[in-house]
């Protein structure tokens, strides 16, 4: 008695998707703050702003690397349990 999981091509699909427009809000930080302090900007105030910006994209990486994670545990359960069902009905 197995159980079948859906290969969640879509859910990895999306976690990548998550994760790419994370280091693209990064890369905006960064990008942001440089020019930011090339401006007539306190120099605080553009490092702040691209610090910000970076960290915030770095929290949605840090969603599309779960999502990745959770996808994989799924993978990694259906192996597990297809070993043992073989193992067990030997």
């Amino acid at each position: 008695m197995g159980f079948e999981i859906v290969e969640f091509k879509s859910l990895g699909g999306f976690a990548k998707t998550v994760s790419t427009f994370g280091w693209v809000i990064i890369s905006l930080g960064v990008v942001a703050g440089c020019f930011l302090l090339g401006e007539s900007f306190p120099p605080l105030v553009a490092v702040l702003s691209g610090v910000i910006i970076s960290v915030l994209g770095f929290f949605i990486v840090i969603s599309g690397q779960a999502i990745s994670c959770m996808v994989a545990i799924a993978r990694n359960t259906e192996t597990t349990n297809k070993l043992l069902t073989r193992q067990t009905a030997e």
